[in-house]
């Protein structure tokens, strides 16, 4: 292989949309669906799933705003864009919930899902979830819409990984392994403190949830999956070279499908899957970089699954706890929540609802809630925001690709007084 002309910035500029993994991202929120469902189809290892996304959250936001990590508003827009993306319907299926959660004590007299959740109790509950602070160390247990928890985690992760893409679109080279290092201190947290991945509100060292330290490996581990792509996307691939990244990637996509569906009991192999994920997602990435999915009918499908992946994920708490809890339970309908039946057609609603949330409700309140949040963040005074001490730590870097000081750089981009 001959190294590509433009580098590793012309590998940002041409990124194509990565629609294969897509397509991933909408079969594995399947998969959390069907396990929660706990049907005759409940893939046994559906809550590793959370794992992917997380991994797979960390490499496509760095392969978005990576290029444009050098505006001087940058950090301002990206959690602005974050904020729009995760939270109308993280507050859409919290509302949700709440005529279900009176619903079902008129009915029988009791709370809902009594037993084994909202431990914290409702009110209280409520008010973290929202705030999306559910999964940060204050709470003990599942409440509302319990899929959420890792939105709680995912946003505030978030938060770093705005500011390390700052740092890493500045041209220093010490951010990866500081990445590096914080992805295995977390994955060592979390076996030696819980003994497994699969962590969600079990307490790690008396204050902060296991599953925020999952979310911080995650992200992390996406953000190296990014690096090493880019590092071999930068290549020039010869014909032999291409297909056999195309043959290992259908080979990690179906390894770590098959690993999320075995119900096979292997101690610890959750730490095991963590490497195969990120080997599906640098393999079908640098696949489709290489030979990207043509436009047409069944890639636009694709792309359609994969927008809906989100609603689907947040959905389908609040529909089968209407169903499971109201109709069956409440009110005695006749359902074989065990059933073949009733398993399709719960999944393949929620599908039919997530695309038109997505295209009713989630991209219109993505527009108004960026509108408003930007008006109402627009200060005519001169400020110095978080992202500017960020921008002005000064790099050790030779290689860095500014040649400006760091302390004329944060003034320079200081807003002035009107």
């Amino acid at each position: 292989m001959v190294s590509r002309p433009d580098g590793p910035e012309g590998i940002l500029v041409a990124m194509p949309r990565f629609v294969v993994l897509d397509l991933m991202r909408f079969v594995l929120a399947l998969m959390v669906a069907a396990g929660h469902w706990k049907g005759p189809y409940t893939p046994g290892r559906a809550v590793m799933a959370v794992d992917f996304f997380f991994i797979l959250s960390g490499f496509v936001l760095c392969c978005a705003y990576m290029r444009v990590a050098d505006r001087p508003d940058f950090f301002k827009k990206f959690m602005i864009d974050r904020i729009a993306r995760l939270y109308p319907l993280h507050l859409a299926t919290l509302l949700l919930l709440v005529p279900i959660n009176i619903g079902f004590w008129a009915s029988t007299g009791l709370p809902l899902e009594q037993g084994w959740s909202y431990q914290d109790g409702h009110l209280y509950t409520f008010v973290a979830n929202l705030f999306l602070m559910q999964s940060v160390g204050l709470t003990t247990g599942s409440s509302w819409n319990a899929p959420s928890w890792s939105i709680s985690v995912e946003f505030f992760t978030n938060i770093f990984l705005g500011l390390a893409i700052i740092r890493l679109a500045a041209g220093s080279r010490y951010m990866w392994p500081f990445v590096m290092a914080i992805m295995i201190f977390a994955y060592i947290v979390l076996f030696r403190e819980l003994g497994q991945v699969e962590a969600v509100m079990e307490p790690v060292f008396g204050m902060i949830n296991g599953g925020f330290i999952r979310g911080i490996g995650g992200i992390c581990a996406g953000m190296l999956c990014f690096f090493l792509f880019r590092v071999f996307a930068a290549q020039i691939p010869t014909k032999g070279v291409t297909l056999a990244v195309r043959a290992a990637s259908f080979a990690a996509i179906a390894a770590s499908l098959f690993l999320i569906v075995d119900a096979t009991p292997v101690t610890n192999i959750g730490f095991s899957m963590i490497p195969c994920f990120m080997a599906a997602v640098i393999l079908t990435s640098l696949t489709e970089f290489w030979s990207p999915v043509k436009a047409g009918m069944l890639s636009r499908i694709m792309i359609v699954l994969g927008a809906a992946s989100y609603a689907v994920y947040m959905l389908h708490w609040p529909i089968l706890s209407f169903v499971r809890y109201q109709l069956w339970y409440a009110w005695k309908w006749p359902i074989d929540l065990e059933s073949t039946t009733a398993e399709v057609v719960f999944l393949g609603g929620l599908v039919i609802l997530a695309i038109a949330a997505y295209y009713l409700f989630e991209l219109p309140m993505k527009r108004l809630t960026k509108k408003w949040i930007t008006k109402a963040t627009e200060v005519p005074v001169a400020t110095v925001s978080a992202e500017h001490v960020i921008r002005s730590v000064p790099t050790l870097d030779p290689d860095a690709k500014t040649s400006k000081e760091p302390a004329t750089r944060a003034l320079e981009s200081i807003k002035q007084p009107a």
